[in-house]
């Protein structure tokens, strides 16, 4: 006759009791934490609890494979959060055109106090050739119209054709 540890029964018991945790932390993103907030806390230890379940079925795996199967399922069913969180890439994809966006804060165009000059013309001309955005926006653009005019007019020799700026305000949308 074989007699059964408690250790197991109570390491079966722990499993099970994260296999119902991951469980709620996977619904997590469905349910609207305005009606219960509990479970978007939980959600936030989704990749605590997918880390013990890997300890699990490896531990499960040398003991009793068949409880390893309840940890393994929810690897599986986490598998969109892990390549999510991790950013898994098995194949590289081909480029796909698209828009590019482009955001900067340039700090109005002029140099930081430790520096003596401000961006030259040319240099603010490389810097958008390199990013070759197809829109364009600038915050803390240069503000003073005759200052202002130069960089608009390489904005437009660069094919950025549509400019929006409030006089008033110093961002630009192209």
């Amino acid at each position: 006759m074989r007699v059964k540890s408690s250790g197991g029964r109570w390491l079966r018991g722990v499993n099970l009791l994260f296999v119902l945790l991951s469980l709620l932390a996977l619904l997590a993103p469905f349910v609207n934490p305005n009606y219960f907030w509990p479970l978007a806390i939980l959600g936030l230890f989704t990749p605590f609890l997918l880390f013990i379940h890997l300890f699990f079925v490896l531990f499960w795996s040398l003991r009793k494979k068949a409880y390893a199967v309840f940890s393994l399922g929810i690897l599986i069913m986490s598998w969109p959060i892990i390549s999510g969180l991790h950013g898994f890439a098995f194949a590289k994809k081909a480029h796909e055109e698209g828009l590019k966006v482009v955001t900067q804060n340039v700090r109005r165009l002029e140099s930081y106090p430790h520096q003596n000059q401000d961006v030259s013309i040319e240099s603010f001309r490389k810097h958008i050739q390199n990013l070759n955005p197809d829109v364009l926006c600038l915050q803390e653009f240069v503000h003073h119209p005759g200052r202002r005019e130069p960089f608009l007019d390489v904005l437009r020799e660069l094919g950025l054709k549509y400019i929006v700026h409030h006089p008033d305000r110093s961002s630009l949308l192209i």
